[in-house]
Formats: C-alpha cells, sequence, structure tokens
C-alpha cells in the first residue's frame, strides 16, 4: 500500500517570516557583508598582537647562480647552492597604527551588524504585514460567504412567508437586496483576495 503523503503544516506568521528571511537578498547580502566585516575585524585584531613568521628557501639547479655569472654549468643539487630563510617578527609599537586600524576594523564589524539587524527588521516587518493583510482578506472571504449563505436563506425563509401571506411585499424586495447586496460584498471580497 503506498503512504499518502501528509499535509504541509499550516503556515504560521513565525514560519512565514523565516522563510521570508531566508529568502531575502537584501538578508543575505547584510549577512555576507557582516560576515566579511567579523573575519576582517579577527584578521587585524591578530595582525595588531601576533608575532608574524616567514619561511622561505632558494635552489638553482641549474646551475644558473647569479655569482657565477648566471652560466649554466649542469644539474647539480649542493648544499652551499641552497638558501633557508626563516624571520619570525613581532610588531611592538608601530605610533598605534595597528591598534587604530583594529578599532576602525572593530567600528566596521558593528556598522555591518546593525545594518544586518535593520535589514532582518525591515523585511520581517514587510513579511508579516503581507501575512496579516492576507490571512484578514482569507477572513474577510469566508465572512462574505457565510453572510452569502445566511442572506440567501433568509431570502428562500420570506419568500416562503410571504407566499403563505405572513410577510408583505416590501419585506420580500428587502430580503432579496440584502442577498444581492451579499452577492456584491462576496464579488469584492474574492476580488481584494486575489
Amino acid at each position: 500500500a503506498a503512504a499518502t503523503p501528509s499535509p504541509p503544516p499550516p503556515l504560521t506568521a513565525a514560519r512565514y517570516v523565516a522563510e521570508v528571511l531566508a529568502a531575502s537578498p537584501e538578508v543575505v547580502q547584510a549577512r555576507e557583508a557582516f560576515l566579511a566585516a567579523r573575519d576582517s575585524y579577527r584578521s587585524r585584531l591578530a595582525a595588531t598582537f601576533l608575532p608574524t613568521l616567514s619561511f622561505s628557501a632558494q635552489e638553482y639547479p641549474y646551475g644558473h647562480d647569479p655569482s657565477l655569472g648566471y652560466a649554466f654549468h649542469g644539474l647539480r643539487f649542493r648544499r652551499s647552492d641552497m638558501t633557508l630563510n626563516t624571520t619570525a617578527t613581532w610588531n611592538m609599537f608601530n605610533g598605534f597604527q595597528d591598534w587604530l586600524k583594529t578599532l576602525e576594523a572593530q567600528a566596521a564589524r558593528d556598522s555591518a551588524g546593525r545594518a544586518l539587524d535593520a535589514a532582518r527588521q525591515d523585511r520581517a516587518y514587510a513579511a508579516l504585514q503581507a501575512f496579516y493583510r492576507l490571512d484578514s482578506r482569507e477572513r474577510l472571504l469566508a465572512v462574505a460567504r457565510e453572510d452569502l449563505r445566511a442572506q440567501k436563506a433568509q431570502y428562500a425563509q420570506t419568500q416562503d412567508l410571504y407566499k403563505q401571506g405572513l410577510k408583505s411585499l416590501s419585506d420580500l424586495y428587502k430580503s432579496e437586496n440584502d442577498w444581492r447586496a451579499s452577492e456584491i460584498r462576496m464579488a469584492s471580497a474574492e476580488a481584494d483576495y486575489q
């Protein structure tokens, strides 16, 4: 027996906002800018306080040694032809330039974080407005359907009472007028919903 797929859960305001925020290009762009600013700040902070290490090696396997005039002397791998360097530097004081650059990166990170928060709030507010506008139109449509059903039943009852002589012609016309007005409200609610 094939399993029937379960219906999707109802769309709530929180789920709708989460989906809108995940798909919003403005929020994605603001998040990427924040992550770049955060990484820049971390890099700047590390460069300010941590030492710099570098390694380099140089070899002339073809005999193109600058000290011998770059003349080819055959392939060789001699220890005297190799140069290995290791350098460690630690900038202790440079007129607070590193510290100022770190503060600048921190300010850029904080600014990007606020921009991300603002983008999220803007998109969430717009999503909630759209969600509740659609929800209110859906409810209005349901009310208009119920009103139409009730007015139609009321007209049928008034028509029956008119035929029995318990209602006047003006009551019948008023009931029909209410029914037609309800049809107009239903059409208006359907047009608003779309």
